[in-house]
């Protein structure tokens, strides 16, 4: 079995050469959009999604695959990415995901949801949810 240890939307990460530690800056909680909703809206900032991942049993070498899917307010879904999860000769690992532009058509809270499975054909298992609250200040007329 293939643990989630944890997952961090942010706008960077940089792993240390020397320790192989990570840090997380800037975390993302929050985006406040200075216009009015758009059906076509977007944000494009530089946004990294950070998932940490472990063997259950760290004698034992196993692989698997996530994704991650993004909510809208409104129940839109759309998978952003799936990418492989080889725990075969690391007892862990980091994926770090960038993340260039996201569809915000509406305010609100969005998701990422991140999910994995152990072998194609099998049901996702959601194993996190990553929220990012999404506000608009209007502009003024002028």
């Amino acid at each position: 079995m293939i643990l989630h240890v944890w997952t961090v939307l942010c706008s960077r990460s940089v792993i240390d050469i020397d320790s192989k530690n990570i840090s997380i800056q800037n975390v993302i909680e929050q985006v406040e959009i200075a216009a009015n909703p758009s059906p076509e809206g977007k944000i494009a900032i530089p946004m990294e999604l950070v998932s940490f991942w472990a063997r259950a049993d760290p004698g034992i070498g196993i692989r698997g695959e996530a994704r991650i899917l993004f909510l809208q307010p409104s129940g839109k879904e759309a998978e952003l990415l799936a990418y492989p999860l080889d725990l075969e000769d690391s007892p862990k690992a980091r994926v770090r995901v960038n993340i260039a532009v996201v569809p915000v058509p509406e305010p609100g809270r969005y998701l990422f949801h991140v999910e994995y499975r152990l072998h194609e054909g099998e049901s996702w298992q959601l194993v996190a949810k990553i929220p990012l609250d999404v506000n608009f200040r209007p502009e003024e007329d002028k």
